[in-house]
């Protein structure tokens, strides 16, 4: 696990340039700071997160030759594909909780307890639209690679779901009260979030490169 983590912060920590921007430009843009910026921020943060998981991709395994700009180009729309299936239940989800419960503070934990369980059972997901180009077939694939090796799993899961508990205080401390340390906090928060998601992803393609109990038809 140490050595898996500590790999995966060194292959993530030279973009830490982007991963900043990524973050405060998820903050500036879920606030709605600048609303006529909007789309261009979204297409913006869009086209950087592929990117960069591009880099990250070709990073971890050096005998590939493709380029990141290429493993965007023929990723995307699989991306695309990938996160409105995986946004849609959350959407959902959180649209339903919405009318049945009264107390925001419910509906913040069902969201923050709905968000960490998804996140953590769809860390391969991505590793694997990348990996297989597939789009529909990964998010099966990732589900049932998870099931078959939760053991060398757990500290990427961990990740995950601290990223979205922080994430939530950040956000919730900032809506009680617009202040200079809660700005800051959802600031970190949003930063935090964004590099925990590269660093579980290059964790989740080691234990893919490294076999592990594999799904059928899926050869890392």
């Amino acid at each position: 696990m140490n050595s898996a983590f500590r790999k995966s912060v060194d292959i993530v920590e030279p973009y830490w340039h982007w991963i900043t921007f990524l973050g405060v430009a998820g903050v500036f843009g879920s606030n709605r700071f600048w609303p006529e910026f909007s789309i261009l921020m979204l297409l913006a943060i869009f086209v950087t997160t592929i990117y960069l998981y591009g880099r990250v991709f070709c990073d971890l395994d050096k005998n590939r030759t493709e380029k990141a700009m290429q493993v965007l180009h023929e990723n995307w729309v699989n991306y695309l594909v990938v996160t409105v299936i995986l946004g849609a239940p959350q959407v959902a989800f959180r649209v339903a909780a919405a009318w049945r419960f009264d107390s925001w503070f419910l509906y913040v934990l069902f969201s923050t307890i709905l968000g960490s369980v998804l996140g953590a059972l769809t860390i391969y997901v991505l590793p694997i639209v990348f990996l297989k180009k597939r789009s529909l077939g990964a998010v099966f694939s990732g589900v049932v690679y998870l099931s078959r090796n939760l053991a060398v799993s757990r500290w990427i899961i961990g990740i995950v779901v601290v990223a979205n508990v922080l994430g939530t205080v950040g956000a919730v401390l900032f809506r009680i009260e617009t202040t200079p340390w809660s700005f800051v906090l959802a600031l970190f928060a949003g930063v935090f979030g964004f590099f925990s998601a590269y660093v579980a992803f290059a964790g989740a393609l080691q234990v893919l490169h490294e076999g592990g109990k594999q799904e059928p038809g899926m050869h890392a």
